[in-house]
């Protein structure tokens, strides 16, 4: 028998045609395959983190759900208008308030005279501009309770080039992100995958500034921003007849603060989730300026807006500042973050069978 592969007889040759027409048929298809496996990841992206239904015809999603998807995903959207059983808690802040958060519904649970849900919708780097919008998209929802711990993220605005500042913070280009998609009214495939572009030249970013701009906190003009989106989630509050929790911000920043000393852990802070440079908002003394300015936003307006739906908690005042409680300037250890939760406990209602304010909350 002859070997097969030194056999005499030539191999029939191959038809060029038969051959590209397989190609002509068989690439676009799995192009098409390949696309589609890229769309059905996105559909499950949009749902996972948008909650946008997998089968939803297109692949926009709300602003709402786009720019702050903690609304959806925390059930404050789903709160009702009108009162009922649960005690409705609402968290408006930054990133201490979003680590206290969890702390804070343990303790409730077990010291409120009925059953309690917190919504905490702080996140990370957002400011009092931030907790607005997230407020605005919450109108005509009740909630019984609402904290609102604000002082240091707004700082950051204030590391922009004279003549740039913008009291609605577009100066940073998150903020005018928000308010150039506002007007569609949904965010397209294009704007979700462009989220993350380079920044336009003149505006700034949302977290840490860039070292160019950081001389630039010396002027502070952020205080009456501040103040009025403060007021306003304040106003929207009461209209909801809920009840405000309004802190001033609690810091801990030693005289002899340096950014090598703070690294090294030669200034005596604790541990804790979030260990940041006092540079993370600008340079030390025009954050300590800016959190005093703050501040006596927060308690003039505790003033201006005094009454019975109003309980100002003065923390900075009263908050221990050192290591024991701070990791850093603002960021609390998990000794800190406990002491925040009893501070505030006695200005919640219901708190305590029904003790109400009583405690260590101020109303000046």
């Amino acid at each position: 028998m002859a070997d097969p592969l030194f056999s005499a007889e030539p191999s029939a040759p191959r038809r060029p045609g038969r051959w590209w027409r397989r190609r002509l048929v068989l690439y676009p298809l799995y192009i098409a395959y390949l696309l589609g496996l890229v769309w059905l990841g996105f559909k499950i992206f949009l749902r996972i983190q948008y909650g946008v239904s997998v089968v939803a015809p297109t692949a926009a999603v709300s602003l709402e759900d786009f720019y702050y998807p903690e609304l959806r995903k925390t059930g404050a959207l789903d709160v009702a208008a009108t009162d009922d059983e649960r005690l409705d808690v609402l968290l408006l802040g930054g990133s201490v308030l979003e680590q206290v958060g969890p702390e804070l519904q343990r303790v409730l649970e077990t010291r409120c005279s009925r059953p309690v849900q917190v919504y905490n919708v702080a996140r990370s780097a957002h400011t009092s501009r931030d907790s607005l919008l997230k407020w605005r998209f919450l109108k005509g929802r009740r909630f019984d309770v609402v904290v609102i711990y604000h002082g240091i993220n707004d700082i950051r605005m204030n590391c922009v080039a004279p003549g740039l500042f913008r009291e609605d913070y577009t100066h940073c280009a998150w903020y005018a992100g928000f308010e150039s998609r506002r007007a569609a009214g949904t965010v397209n495939l294009p704007a979700i995958l462009t989220q993350t572009a380079s920044r336009a030249a003149e505006r700034i970013g949302l977290g840490e500034p860039e070292a160019a701009d950081l001389a630039f906190g010396s002027e502070i003009r952020t205080p009456g921003p501040f103040r009025q989106n403060l007021a306003e989630i304040v106003a929207g509050v009461r209209e909801q007849q809920g009840v405000v929790v309004l802190c001033s911000f609690a810091s801990f920043l030693p005289e002899n603060y340096t950014r090598d000393a703070f690294r090294s852990h030669e200034l005596g802070y604790g541990s804790g989730v979030y260990e940041l440079p006092v540079e993370a908002w600008g340079l030390p003394d025009n954050v300590s300026r800016t959190l005093d300015a703050h501040n006596r936003q927060i308690r003039e307006l505790a003033v201006a807006a005094a009454g019975p739906d109003l309980r100002f908690l003065d923390l900075a005042r009263e908050f221990p500042a050192d290591g024991e409680h701070f990791s850093d300037v603002c960021h609390l250890t998990a000794d800190g973050t406990r002491f925040w939760v009893q501070m505030v406990l006695p200005a919640i209602p219901d708190c305590f069978d029904g003790a109400g304010i009583s405690g260590r909350g101020t109303s000046e």
